[in-house]
């Protein structure tokens, strides 16, 4: 099996190094890139526009720009308006969910809470994905 390109955005480098590891691990993701926020996410997408991620994983609350901003973002520009964006976040209050996904995200999920939650985080994401 291929593994799917993904790029995170993840401003945490205690997350970063929990996301590293579960999709290091994964036979789902390879991971092409790890940001810290939104601009070098943008940054990232234009530079290599030939070679584009599969998905898209964002934190909801960065310093700066938030999730929201990169889904505003994303659908704002034809040449990555295709890609899945997920967002996750600590919290998943109905007014979050419903504003991420009139923005263009493809799913809102709650940040893994343990260790084993980051193993097993690319393989939910990647059911997220077959689903749609």
């Amino acid at each position: 099996m291929n593994k799917l390109k993904i790029l995170i955005a993840e401003n945490d480098e205690d997350e970063q190094d929990f996301l590293k590891e579960g999709f290091e691990k994964s036979e789902y993701f390879e991971i092409s890139a790890m940001v810290y926020n939104a601009n070098e996410m943008y940054r990232i997408l234009r530079e290599n526009v030939g070679n584009l991620p599969d998905l898209i994983l964002t934190d909801l609350n960065m310093e700066g720009q938030t999730g929201y901003d990169v889904l505003r973002f994303i659908n704002s520009d034809a040449r990555f308006a295709t890609i899945p964006v997920i967002v996750y976040s600590g919290t998943l209050l109905d007014s979050i969910v419903t504003k991420c996904i009139e923005l263009g995200a493809s799913e809102v999920v709650m940040k893994p809470s343990s260790l084993d939650g980051y193993q097993k985080f690319p393989q939910q994401l990647y059911r997220i994905l077959n689903e749609e």
